[in-house]
């Protein structure tokens, strides 16, 4: 492991997201409202910016410590997923009255199981990140 800061934020995120993906399977009877509560709404809930600004500023961070720390390919996807996926994710949903639309409109047990596996998936594909980090 030779850069800690980029393969710690890799190993909370594989935790996080796979966490996360249990709990969406979990509790998948429930996901069609908390979907709708956070998406299908006028504004976000009043928790969501300040959690972003939080996670943009841990996600600078990372990418910060991996331009100035040792630099290895696990870091340089990093900071790919990262400088391509915030942006990306802003435009088709958090910036994008349509995206949160469709998102507000997901609905059915299997919807939120296949969404959790995939989360599931991802995490793993994390955590493998975080050894070569």
């Amino acid at each position: 492991m030779e850069n800690v800061v980029v393969a710690t934020f890799l190993y909370i995120a594989a935790f996080a997201v796979a966490l996360s993906g249990f709990i969406i399977i979990v509790l998948r009877k429930y996901m069609d409202r908390v979907v709708t509560h956070v998406y299908g709404g006028e504004h976000f809930p009043f928790w969501f910016w300040p959690a972003s600004l939080g996670l943009s500023v841990m996600f600078a961070y990372v990418v910060f410590e991996h331009f100035v720390g040792p630099q290895t390919w696990a870091g340089w996807i990093t900071a790919a997923m990262i400088g391509l996926g915030m942006p990306v994710q802003w435009a088709s949903v958090v910036f994008n009255r349509s995206g949160r639309e469709f998102l507000a409109k997901l609905h059915g047990e299997m919807t939120f199981v296949g969404i959790g596996l995939i989360r599931i998936a991802f995490a793993v594909f994390l955590y493998w990140l975080a050894g070569n980090a």
